[in-house]
């Protein structure tokens, strides 16, 4: 349930409407909180892990778009989590801006697949990097591979 929830929030950060995006991206940064607070302020791994799964499913179905308001959607979290006075002395402003930092390298990798989108070797030969670099998280590796499979499919790579 928690994966579907990060998944429909985050595509609301992509939203044109301002107040949708400010809610989701509010939405997002309170099931980071509840999950530190939950973990009696030690970390947000499982929260953050489902974040960067539905990230890379929606570059996958290609559903991700407005990068840039997506962007202000992660500027909102980051200054939600350092302008919140209980959590200023614990490790969560850090945590976050990580999650965030690596959301940005997720969606740079992928605006260098777009790059090569007529290049299928190279194109899966990015995806594969991408999906070794996952190699310590099996659950994102498998999405990057899904995805490579989906190109292979449509590419008819698998027959001879």
């Amino acid at each position: 349930m928690c994966a579907a929830f990060c998944y429909e929030v985050l595509k609301c950060c992509t939203s044109k409407i301002s107040s949708t995006r400010n809610e989701a991206s509010a939405l997002l940064y309170l099931l980071m909180r509840n999950n530190f607070e939950y973990t009696k302020r030690k970390t947000f791994l499982r929260t953050h892990l489902q974040i960067i799964i539905a990230v890379s499913q929606l570059i996958a179905d290609v559903a991700l778009s407005g990068g840039s308001r997506f962007q202000e959607s992660l500027f909102i979290i980051n200054n939600f989590a350092n302008s919140d006075r209980p959590m200023k002395a614990t490790a969560f402003p850090t945590e976050v801006k990580d999650l965030t930092k690596r959301i940005r390298t997720v969606l740079m990798a992928t605006a260098q697949m777009k790059e090569h989108e007529k290049d299928p070797e190279m194109l899966i030969d990015l995806q594969y990097s991408l999906a070794k670099s996952y190699a310590s998280t099996p659950e994102l590796r498998k999405t990057w591979l899904d995805s490579m499979a989906k190109i292979h499919v449509k590419n008819g790579d698998f027959q001879r």
